[in-house]
């Protein structure tokens, strides 16, 4: 399970402070309220995510903005909001997991392979945990000690990935 709300297979409107359009990222792909299509450029940045942590926002080779929790920060100081939307069938990738009780039973299967040693079967598990509509509650951490007490996740040990929430 991911620790950080923003996910590079998910698609995301951006809002500005007055909740207007401000763009969107879709499977890590920025492109601007302004954006306009040319064969040149057929996006305004990407969101580098792999290995790095927060996530950073490209144009050409220059870092022009980090992803901190739900929020898209640029250099200029502008903040925007992320707001997720179901990424919807696609015929060409595997299903991403936007419901909570789906997520539930892979948590359940990955931590059966575990169990039984199954390295193979839980690291796939694994793999399609971190690309749901989910992450690790930021509140308790998914930690059993503290999860069953946690209203914020109300005992799952995951939130979707729109909250976003410091731990207190």
């Amino acid at each position: 399970m991911r620790k950080r709300p923003f996910s590079a297979y998910a698609h995301y409107l951006l809002r500005d402070a007055a909740g207007a359009d401000a763009g969107q990222i879709r499977d890590g792909v920025y492109r601007g309220r302004d954006f306009q299509v040319t064969p040149l450029t057929p996006w305004d940045g990407v969101v580098r995510s792999v290995d790095v942590d927060p996530p950073e926002l490209f144009q050409r080779s220059n870092r022009v903005g980090v992803i901190l929790g739900i929020r898209l920060v640029f250099n200029s100081g502008e903040v925007v909001r992320l707001v997720p939307l179901p990424r919807g069938d696609d015929q060409h990738r595997a299903p991403r997991i936007e419901d909570a009780d789906q997520f539930r039973a892979l948590l359940t299967a990955q931590e059966l392979a575990e169990d039984a040693g199954d390295v193979d079967r839980a690291t796939g598990i694994g793999q399609r945990l971190d690309l749901a509509a989910f992450y690790e509650c930021p509140r308790c951490h998914n930690d059993i000690t503290g999860r069953e007490a946690c209203a914020l996740c109300q005992g799952d040990g995951f939130v979707w990935e729109g909250i976003e929430e410091s731990s207190s």
